[in-house]
């Protein structure tokens, strides 16, 4: 599946760098972050209801649209990673079992915002049907030839993280989320979500050797821009 779905030339993301790559990265990051206000993020969860997406691919199909209108790119690749404990018997193991998935897409521009979601919704799904594959496997078989500056098959990751229902759980013992920041980056952007319920919060940690901060900001104030027009 992994080899027929990636197959095939895939040019690099055309990301607007402000620095040349060099030869080998230090891989350090900063964090830049936007938040969708109260009003918008309820039309974001009645659109994603009203299309039968979830928010996660919502938010992945206004992702897209920015790096297709950053990039140029039609064919796009970007990560997210999967807990990888398909099996009940796995629930109660200690350890890490994250995996990492490709997701590609192809955007035309005569798509409309509600045929993008249901590709992007189809094609993550079929994704998480073979998640089980080992990521650094799939790395090896596909890319022959790794480049030290660059991460294999993809250069954004985008990830959801949704702790309410955990924090509600145990609410008894007065838990709340503690930030922890490591100021190491493993992908040249990464879009971090936050639901929060009330809004959506994006963090877009960069790599500083890569982008400025103007950019980077820019890049947030238009997937905010996006999502409002597309609401």
């Amino acid at each position: 599946y992994w080899l027929r779905k990636l197959g095939g030339e895939a040019p690099p993301l055309q990301l607007p760098y402000d620095h040349r790559r060099p030869a080998r990265l230090s891989y350090r990051s900063r964090i830049k972050t936007v938040e969708l206000s109260h009003e918008d993020t309820v039309r974001l969860r009645e659109l994603a209801a009203a299309r039968r997406c979830s928010l996660f691919n919502t938010l992945l199909t206004f992702v897209l649209l920015v790096l297709r209108r950053v990039t140029g790119n039609e064919d796009i690749r970007i990560g997210t990673p999967v807990i990888g404990r398909p099996h009940a018997e796995l629930r109660d193991q200690i350890g890490c079992h994250i995996n990492l998935i490709v997701l590609r897409n192809r955007l035309e521009d005569t798509m409309s915002l509600a045929a993008l979601m249901l590709a992007v919704q189809a094609a993550t799904t079929e994704a998480f049907e073979h998640q089980l594959y080992p990521f650094e496997r799939l790395a090896s078989e596909l890319a022959e030839r790794r480049a030290p500056n660059r991460n294999p098959l993809f250069d954004v990751l985008v990830a959801l993280q949704d702790d309410r229902h955990q924090l509600n759980e145990l609410s008894e013992l007065g838990l709340s989320p503690y930030p922890i920041r490591t100021d190491v980056g493993r992908y040249d952007l990464t879009c971090g979500f936050e639901d929060l319920d009330y809004r959506i919060r994006l963090h877009i940690e960069y790599l500083d050797e890569l982008f400025t901060e103007a950019t980077v900001e820019r890049i947030g104030a238009l997937f905010v821009e996006l999502v409002r027009s597309g609401l």
